[in-house]
């Protein structure tokens, strides 16, 4: 769980999540965000894999610029409803494909899969 006060973020997680799971990244301009959304939003639907992207805070960009943050994404969220492990792990390389990271590194925790896009979107 992530728990906000003002404009601090603590985590309450025993690791890194999203985009700081991976240091030495880049965030995403909202055009790269839904670049990369579209490409995971259209392998998932020609493979009729159910799924669907959190609602994202009305004025996250506001946000966060008031905490210094010059782009407003650090990472994409993607739900997937997955079945058995095979299926999962195959969907996990179905989206790693689609976002041009097929031999980039995963970081697994439960449920949660993280990993890069490999690709730079936009400058």
């Amino acid at each position: 769980a992530v728990v906000s006060t003002q404009s601090t973020w603590e985590s309450t997680w025993d690791f890194e999540m999203g985009g700081s799971a991976f240091p030495d990244t880049q965030r995403l301009s909202e055009e790269d965000n839904e670049t990369i959304c579209e490409k995971i939003r259209q392998v998932l639907r020609n493979r009729q894999i159910s799924f669907g992207f959190p609602v994202e805070v009305a004025d996250k960009a506001e946000l966060c610029r008031e905490i210094g943050k010059d782009k407003p994404y650090g990472d994409v969220d993607v739900i997937v409803a997955i079945g058995e492990e095979n299926e999962k792990n195959a969907i996990i390389e179905i989206v790693k494909r689609a976002v041009g990271n097929e031999d980039g590194k995963v970081i697994h925790n439960d449920n949660i899969h993280m990993f890069l896009s490999k690709v730079k979107i936009s400058s």
